[in-house]
């Protein structure tokens, strides 16, 4: 049984003798799961620092750190294209991801404890957990790119958008609404509860990980591996060729701005904003207790998310990426505007009872419709300026960008809040937004029938 080297081409590869994947049976769960450590990076390890007495501003700059793999992860993508399969490093990633869950879940207190300690402590595994889960989504974006046709891609780019984001809302929602069930009402940061609320959260998603991990051993397409006699100097080469092709595409200079500004307003929203649906109302924050904002991001938002995102494929298949990338820059960043109105009078969301927490999932529900939706068209770029020869090395060079667009906004915006204020920060996530990638994206090169899938041909 052979396999044959596909070239990194971009175009199908031939695969062991069996039956081939369809792309219904891998490409949901592989960006489901990209989806888990990823969002714990982003948004649950905020929380969990919260819980454990971290300074904000302190695991605010941590945090953002820790997202420094997906930022630097082109440096190691030549090494997933020549060794082994994209199969074989997916496998082993996932394997890795859920170890270090389990030894999160090991190294939280069972009460009380020295809070630098536990910072410092748990560090290590979410260190472990970021350059592994960085190499996975390396390996399982190059299965997307070198299995699929580029009308394939087009079709699947917001179903997979989607298979992400419930993945996202899973750890964001779900393991959030776990949490505050388990820990109970007011418990207390550090308390019994909390840290008992936070072992079962991380063993959960270890074990969501080796399901996941199991059913993607089976599902995943088996690529064909590259030269066994593969050294340090042609990894060498081969990566020096992958960077110099990728800097000598066409506009690539603008296309590299677009990626670095396009997530500016929502990478500060996912730092502050658990800070705000947390903080009490004396210091302008809206003081929701933790299941509530796991039922709120858990139920409307997994709905509002899933059609953004279904809608945003289906948007660009009809009209093709340069049509929408101007509308989806908009309905990404205006309905922020909301979170204006929250902070503006967060007494008045907190005596509504009810109807208040409805305000909240009404804001939260047009923000991840409009992320849904938007998001198709970011991604879409990264696979248009990733085609051609090194496909794989490309597109997370583009992920790498996409990963530095998240890191210096979530790394000031500690401070910035701090000197600004909650009401006063919105207003300039909004235009910080919207403003760089308006007057960037008309310099995008982009063929208007890119995206577009004709039926009948």
């Amino acid at each position: 049984m052979s396999l044959l080297h596909d070239g990194d081409s971009g175009g199908a590869v031939k695969t062991e003798a069996r039956a081939p994947r369809k792309p219904w049976q891998w490409v949901p769960t592989a960006y489901f799961y990209q989806a888990i450590p990823n969002t714990v990076m982003q948004t649950l390890i905020v929380y969990f620092y919260i819980a454990m007495n971290v300074n904000p501003r302190v695991s605010g700059l941590a945090v953002s750190l820790l997202y420094l793999p997906w930022f630097i992860k082109p440096l190691w993508g030549p090494i997933v294209d020549i060794l082994r399969t994209k199969k074989w490093w997916a496998m082993w990633m996932q394997i890795l991801v859920g170890a270090g869950f389990v030894a999160v879940a090991l190294l939280v207190p069972a009460a009380g404890g020295d809070t630098g300690r536990v910072f410092v402590w748990t560090l290590i595994p979410f260190v472990l957990i970021a350059l592994a889960a960085a190499t996975y989504d390396v390996a399982s974006d190059g299965m997307y790119m070198i299995n699929l046709t580029p009308g394939q891609q087009s079709v699947w780019v917001g179903l997979r958008a989607t298979a992400f984001r419930v993945g996202w809302l899973l750890v964001d929602g779900g393991m959030l609404w776990l949490v505050g069930w388990a820990a109970g009402e007011g418990s207390a940061p550090m308390s019994p509860e909390m840290t008992g609320a936070w072992r079962t959260a991380f063993m959960v998603l270890a074990g969501i990980t080796f399901a996941t991990a199991a059913y993607n051993r089976w599902a995943f397409p088996q690529d064909s591996p590259r030269e066994a006699t593969a050294n340090v100097g042609s990894i060498v080469r081969e990566f020096g060729r992958s960077i110099a092709t990728f800097f000598e595409k066409p506009g690539i200079v603008w296309g590299v701005l677009f990626l670095v500004f396009y997530r500016t307003g929502e990478a500060q929203l996912l730092q502050i904003l658990p800070s705000f649906f947390t903080d009490s109302v004396a210091n302008g924050g809206l003081a929701i207790p933790m299941e509530a904002q796991g039922l709120i991001k858990g139920t409307v938002g997994v709905v509002a998310l899933i059609l953004g995102g279904i809608a945003g494929g289906f948007a660009i298949a009809r009209r093709g990426l340069r049509f929408w990338l101007l509308p989806m820059i908009l309905i990404l960043n205006l309905p922020n505007v909301g979170y204006v109105l929250l902070a503006a009078n967060p007494a008045a969301i907190g005596a509504a009872g009810t109807a208040g927490l409805a305000a909240v999932g009404g804001v939260v529900a047009l923000g991840y419709f409009g992320y849904g939706f938007s998001f198709t068209s970011y991604t879409m770029y990264m696979v248009y300026i990733s085609r051609g020869q090194f496909a794989t090395s490309h597109y997370a060079i583009c992920s790498g960008l996409m990963a530095l667009s998240l890191i210096w906004p979530k790394a000031v915006s500690g401070f910035t809040v701090t000197a600004l204020g909650y009401e006063w920060f919105f207003w300039m996530v909004v235009v910080l937004g919207t403003l760089p990638s308006v007057l960037l994206y008309r310099r995008l090169d982009v063929d208007f029938e890119f995206g577009r899938v004709t039926i009948g041909k």
